[in-house]
């Protein structure tokens, strides 16, 4: 793996509990959709705590007062990549919600874009389409994959086809 991408480790309580839950037989329907969205969301926010930080910072509520925090360094901008496979029967669907997730969990200036793998027989790992944002090498990548156990699937796409575009600069987190 490159020295830019790190590969999170999901053995947290919250993403394990998540996990336990979506596995789950009697997770079915709304409540498994319900459980699906709070894990990758709970993955995205620990994906977020990688990024550079400045633990100084400093903010003014509404009324007035100034508050200590946590915010990222200055410059540290965010995409959020939705990678799915071709095979998918509704890829375009998940693709939607996908992004819809990674939308509403980044920070609000964060570029979203899409990578679609080649369906399993065909050639493993190969992109089939690609949209990324333009300055992409500059950002933080977070690449989405809805399947957690897939990671062979996609380390050939990472390494080939658009591991090039962050050897200089940007980085990711997967």
């Amino acid at each position: 793996m490159h020295k830019n991408v790190d590969v999170l480790d999901l053995e947290s309580e919250t993403i394990q509990t998540g996990l336990t839950r979506v596995r789950d037989f009697n997770a079915t329907g709304a409540k498994f959709v319900h459980v699906a969205n709070k894990l990758l969301r709970n993955v995205l926010e620990s994906a977020l705590t990688q990024l550079p930080n400045d633990e100084d910072t400093v903010v003014t509520t509404p009324l007035g007062h100034k508050v200590k925090g946590v915010d990222y360094e200055e410059g540290v901008t965010v995409c959020g990549l939705a990678l799915v496979e071709r095979s998918l029967v509704s890829e375009q669907y998940v693709i939607f919600l996908l992004q819809l997730l990674l939308k509403t969990t980044l920070p609000f200036d964060s570029a979203i874009g899409q990578l679609q793998l080649s369906p399993p027989g065909d050639s493993p790992g190969a992109l089939a389409a690609v949209d990324l944002p333009d300055g992409i090498e500059d950002m933080h990548v977070i690449l989405l994959h809805p399947e957690f156990a897939s990671f062979d699937v996609i380390q050939p796409a990472i390494q080939v086809k658009w591991t090039r575009r962050y050897m200089y600069g940007g980085h990711s987190i997967l």
